[in-house]
């Protein structure tokens, strides 16, 4: 994939699972990024992929191993914090 990150998919099916097996407390976040129609229209979509790319690589630095990132779709993300 363009973020190396999780898909929707994978994200939902490991919800269950944390959720449904292993009866955790969790936390979610969802957020976006602000601007990146505005970014892909006035420098195109590899300028914008490359914003994709680096805000995937400041999730992945800033969660801890055992939290789940994906890439929700567009501009995107939902993170699953076990025990969070």
């Amino acid at each position: 994939s363009l973020t190396g990150l999780y898909n929707r998919t994978y994200f939902e099916e490991e919800l269950k699972r944390l959720d449904t097996k292993r009866q955790l407390p969790l936390s979610i976040i969802t957020g976006d990024i602000n601007g990146l129609k505005l970014v892909n229209d006035a420098f195109g979509h590899l300028k914008g992929d490359l914003y994709l790319c680096e805000a995937a690589r400041i999730l992945e630095e800033s969660c801890r191993k055992e939290d789940v990132i994906a890439r929700w779709g567009g501009d995107e993300f939902s993170i699953i914090l076990p025990k969070g």
